[in-house]
């Protein structure tokens, strides 16, 4: 499959971020601490809905937000069946949204 789009709301150091990629090769660069390695968080969050860097879900959200959200637009890649399977691969294509929201502990007095 491939992504079509990438939204995330609250996400690490986004505040609002939509990219799409270009269907043939892309290459992300840019300074250091300006979201290149969240954009690839992202996208293996997606892909196996576990972060490979954060220990709880509540570390993705922004510093100040109580929730993030990460979505993606994909597109099927069409294969042919593998030899002796008589019956075609059904594409995929869809949405799909994952997130999280941080639940506070009150306060103690």
């Amino acid at each position: 499959m491939k992504i079509n789009q990438i939204r995330l709301k609250n996400f690490r150091n986004y505040d609002s971020c939509q990219f799409i990629p270009d269907p043939h090769m892309n290459v992300i660069i840019g300074k250091n601490a300006q979201g290149k390695t969240n954009l690839l968080e992202s996208i293996v969050l997606l892909s196996t809905t576990r972060s490979h860097r954060a220990v709880r879900d509540q570390d993705m959200i922004r510093e100040g937000q109580d929730f993030c959200k990460a979505e993606c637009r994909l597109n099927p890649i069409e294969k042919k069946p593998a030899k002796g399977i008589n019956t075609p691969l059904i594409p995929f294509a869809g949405f799909f949204s994952i997130g999280c929201r941080a639940f506070m502990e009150k306060e103690k007095r």
